[in-house]
This record gives C-alpha cells, sequence and structure tokens, in this order.
C-alpha cells in the first residue's frame, strides 16, 4: 500500500472542533486540499476542503444560522459548568457565559477571571492573575550568562518585556525584554563599547551555517560588509546580525540544497533540482514532474504540489 493511500485510510474518521465550537469528522480524504468534513451537530458535509483549515478549525457550517437574539440562552444553559485545563495546566470552569466574546472563568485556585472569549476557553489561552503573580515573584533573583561571560541577575521584574538586570559590577541595565536576558544578550552599559570602525573592522565570527566571516567595511552599526572565507562578500547587513551569525553566504544555499530531498503533501518524494534564490527553486517528484519557479519554505512544508496525471510539456527544439 502506498503512502498516499495509508494517509487516506488514517485520516478518514479524524476529528476536530470548529470555531464555533462544532465537532466536525472527516469522511472522505482525496487529497491533502481535498477532503469532505461531516458537522456532527448540524449533519452539514463541507466538501472539497483543506486539511490544514480542517486541523486548525477554521472551516464553518454554512447551515449554522446566525443566532437569534435570545439564542444565547440555550448556550448559557449548556455551557455554564463546562471544564477545560488551561494551557498553564489548572482547571478552569465557565461560570458565566452571557455570549461567545463574552464568558468569565474560575480557576482550581479559586482566581476568576472575567469577559474572555469562549475561543480562548476552548484553546486553553485564558490567564490566570495568580500564575503571573508567582512568575513575577520566582523570575526576580534569576541569573543567566551574558555572550560577555558575566553573571547577569534579575532584581526588577514588571513584565516579560520589561526587566531590569544587574551586572557583577553593580551596574544595572533597565527596562530589557526577558527573551534576550534568557539568550543573554543584554550587554553591560558600563562595559558597552561605543560601535565605529576601529572597534569592529577586522571582528571575525562563525555564521550559523559554521562559514567564517570577518567585518571588511563599517559605515553605521546597520550598514556594514561581510567577507566570508571563500571571498564573498555581502554588503549593508547590520551589526546585530553579524553578532548573532545570521548573515548567510548567497554561495552556500545554491550548492548546499540542490539535491535535497523531502516528503510532499501528496505522498510523493520531491528533490531539489535547481535553486536560484530561496523564491525560485525547480522540484522534481518521483513520478517525473518537474515543478518550477517554487518557494524553498513551501518545499520545506512539502506544500509544493505534483500534476498526478500530466507530464511536463515538451520543450520545442528550436
Amino acid at each position: 500500500m502506498s503512502k498516499t493511500s495509508e494517509t487516506r485510510e488514517s485520516r478518514i474518521g479524524e476529528t476536530a472542533r470548529a470555531g464555533n465550537g462544532e465537532m466536525m469528522t472527516i469522511i472522505a480524504y482525496r487529497a491533502y486540499s481535498d477532503i469532505d468534513i461531516r458537522f456532527n451537530e448540524s449533519g452539514y458535509i463541507a466538501k472539497h476542503k483543506c486539511y490544514q483549515n480542517f486541523k486548525s478549525g477554521k472551516i464553518k457550517s454554512p447551515k449554522v444560522a446566525k443566532p437569534a437574539r435570545n439564542a444565547n440562552r440555550g448556550k448559557r444553559e449548556q455551557r455554564i459548568g463546562e471544564k477545560n485545563i488551561a494551557n498553564n495546566g489548572m482547571e478552569m470552569t465557565i461560570t458565566e457565559y452571557r455570549n461567545s466574546n463574552d464568558i468569565d472563568v474560575r480557576f482550581a485556585d479559586g482566581m476568576e477571571t472575567r469577559h474572555v472569549s469562549y475561543s480562548s476557553f476552548l484553546a486553553g489561552s485564558v490567564g490566570n492573575l495568580n500564575i503571573s503573580s508567582k512568575a513575577k515573584r520566582n523570575r526576580v533573583g534569576e541569573k543567566s550568562v551574558s555572550n560577555g561571560g558575566e553573571i547577569i541577575e534579575i532584581v526588577k521584574y514588571v513584565d516579560a518585556h520589561d526587566i531590569d538586570v544587574k551586572f557583577p559590577d553593580g551596574s544595572i541595565s533597565q527596562h530589557k525584554a526577558y527573551s534576550s536576558f534568557k539568550k543573554g544578550t543584554i550587554e553591560n552599559p558600563k562595559t558597552k563599547k561605543h560601535v565605529n570602525a576601529d572597534t569592529v573592522t577586522g571582528l571575525t565570527k562563525a555564521s550559523a551555517y559554521g562559514e567564517i566571516m570577518t567585518i571588511t567595511g563599517f559605515r553605521s552599526k546597520d550598514d556594514i560588509d561581510v567577507t566570508f572565507s571563500d571571498g564573498t562578500v555581502v554588503r549593508h547587513a547590520c551589526i546585530s546580525a553579524f553578532r548573532q551569525g545570521h548573515i548567510a553566504n548567497p554561495n552556500y544555499f545554491p550548492k548546499k540544497r540542490v539535491g535535497e530531498k523531502r516528503m510532499s503533501s501528496c505522498g510523493l518524494l520531491m528533490e531539489i533540482i535547481a535553486y536560484r534564490s530561496a523564491h525560485d527553486i525547480d522540484v522534481r517528484f518521483s513520478n517525473g514532474y518537474v515543478a518550477r519557479h517554487k518557494y524553498y519554505s513551501n518545499f520545506r512544508k512539502g506544500m509544493i504540489a505534483s500534476d498526478l496525471n500530466q507530464r511536463n510539456p515538451k520543450v520545442r527544439r528550436k
């Protein structure tokens, strides 16, 4: 049995919850972008839908009429007392349902969060202020290591986008992001060097792709030239991208990515046969079909389609 056939059989009968809260079931699976869905409550069948929209609950039942003014009364009685587990791991219960965009939720610790949406409740994304307060308390005193090798400590935590960090020499860097603290990218304000041509020209670093690069030109911190070990020069890059290793050698990817293989969503193996840029690649499928001028990002996701029944037109010879 082919992989496509196995996928079809395994996904028929799969269920998910639509955005309106109704459960839906796959009753026919022809391809990733061609499935039929039955809504369990209304019985309505939606045809020729995409599997991704099914998984994310974006398929709606047109037979679900717009609610009348008193239609929320039935939903209110049905949904008050409904339980779910929040993303923070705590059980929560609906205590008041005014409409789908205005409900109250009580957590197992007694904290009540008001005026949130029913979709947030289903997704588990309702916040608990008690847990947020604990996070603030727990993160004060947390330590990390900066990229400069210094031990840094959180001395004030307002929220994830506003923290103060103390360095070993007593200097404090204020109003920084917690994500920067975790990455170690917060610099000591006392030892931070002024960026100019004298301080950065000649700096060498390995890129995220394993290639050695050197700063060979400086006009400003957002306009530098970088030379790779093979002599390739990338102009008008920024110093922050250099420090993080996020500057790419344009000659690297064509060499590395031609011949790269991946399974497509339609079940066929595909291979890159030409790479001109991340927005212009040619892909050959295992059935011989060649898809031209595609995006590399779509190749990585398996989202390039193959014409299963038609071959490429023959090139007319001059």
